[in-house]
């Protein structure tokens, strides 16, 4: 059993110690997307309403200094943005005239995993480890290299997109695209930096029609949801534009119905990191107006450490766009022994492995930490000390011997600990 460091990236998180249950009083906050939901709302239990941005000025996000993933997202509802792969070398066909074989591409449509942040549309025809989608992990210099178009559409306008590089670490980290009209006139050629500005949000955005970057988000720590239209599957196969919540970036949810929200307390209801645990199913049109679903009630740890609990009191529809929410605080954060502006995740795949599993660490500081394998049983399978450096990150397991079943896989530094399970099929 052996392990091989290809590169690793990992980050300081918050530890807590949550202080007893003593629910403060409700509060209502008042959340304003404007007529037509024209404009999407960054919102924090703590603090309110802390950015309104209009919906409409991206069309393409690519991931930022938070994430340390290599999502690339679209716009699809607010934005018309349509994206579809072309299945076209970019290096024999970016910037000739691909008009006649966007015919039918769009039948096979990408859409934004709205589950998770760390699958943009860009990234959902990926085939595994090292393919990103739209680019491969390069061994060597350990950056995503694309060389793949997609047709990209805004509205009537049709665009070829290669997204070329993304550079994972460094005072270089950053994005490198190319794009231009389907005919391959007007072609650009486009590289952003993360930092400065970007270094604590999940996503730099540009806008295609006016050519530009926009640095639409709040810092990533001020913020707990989006209000915003996004695509859903809201029946088998079916995507739908829709109006709803989503969580930021590992945000703990617990929905917990049918009750009464003013005498439910938190019992250690099972939570998860799902980007729409709310989502939009809260309210439905009664033909006239929204009513609102006040038998549910959610339960909300934030990256502080706080637990918060809230429901629903009304939502008024596109005319102009307003929800209310009632809140109470249930727990306070009594201690926290380290705060540092990145969010630590660990991912594994394949999963189920048959004879090897690849460990992606995400991170934000170089510093030495232990991997463990262990059976169900508790007993270590497997014990390494690794080196975590700065950048995009893998760890390769060799699974070959491990009887089939599940493990736990836990990375600790410190007081840090990251755990995944982890199942083994041959």
């Amino acid at each position: 059993m052996n392990i091989k460091s290809l590169l690793l990236i990992a980050a300081s998180a918050v530890t807590v110690n949550a202080g007893a249950q003593t629910p403060g009083t409700w509060s209502t906050d008042t959340l304003k997307m404007g007529a037509g939901y024209a404009s999407d709302v960054y919102y924090s239990l703590h603090t309110g309403t802390v950015k309104t941005e209009a919906a409409n000025n991206w069309h393409i996000g690519f991931v930022g200094g938070i994430d340390r993933s290599v999502s690339v997202i679209n716009n699809p509802v607010s934005g018309g943005v349509q994206v579809a792969s072309m299945n076209m070398s970019a290096a024999a066909k970016f910037g000739t005239n691909l008009d006649a074989d966007t015919a039918g591409k769009l039948a096979n449509q990408l859409y934004n995993d709205i589950t998770t942040w760390e699958n943009g549309a860009f990234n959902m025809n990926a085939s595994g480890f090292p393919s990103y989608g739209w680019g491969n992990y390069d061994m060597t210099t350990h950056n995503i290299t694309g060389d793949s178009i997609y047709l990209v559409k805004v509205g009537a306008a049709a665009y070829q997109l290669w997204i070329e590089t993304f550079v994972s670490a460094g005072t270089t980290m950053g994005w490198t695209f190319h794009i231009a009209n389907i005919d391959g006139t007007n072609k650009k050629d486009k590289t952003e930096l993360v930092a400065p500005t970007y270094a604590g949000k999940m996503f730099m955005y540009y806008d295609i029609t006016n050519d530009m970057f926009r640095d639409r988000e709040p810092a990533n720590a001020a913020w707990d949801f989006m209000f915003t239209r996004y695509m859903d599957e809201v029946a088998p196969g079916m995507m739908y534009p829709v109006t709803g919540v989503l969580n930021n970036q590992k945000l703990n949810v617990a929905v917990v119905t049918p009750v009464n929200p003013d005498t439910t307390m938190f019992h250690n209801q099972d939570m998860d990191t799902l980007n729409n645990s709310i989502g939009y199913a809260w309210k439905s049109f009664n033909g006239t107006s929204y009513d609102v679903d006040t038998n549910t009630t959610y339960f909300v740890r934030t990256k502080g450490g706080a637990l918060y609990q809230f429901y629903w009191v009304y939502a008024t529809g596109s005319g102009s766009g307003t929800f209310a929410l009632n809140k109470r605080i249930i727990e306070f954060p009594t201690a926290v022994n380290e705060v540092v502006a990145a969010t630590e995740t660990m991912s594994i795949y394949p999963n189920p492995a048959a004879n090897d599993a690849n460990i992606i660490i995400n991170a934000n500081r170089a510093k030495q930490a232990q991997l463990f394998v262990s059976d169900m049983a508790g007993r270590t399978i497997l014990r390494s000390t690794v080196s975590l450096k700065d950048g995009l990150n893998a760890l390769q397991v060799n699974t070959s011997a491990f009887a089939a079943g599940n493990y736990i896989i836990n990375v600790i530094s410190g007081q840090n600990k990251m755990t995944q399970k982890l199942n083994v099929q041959h």
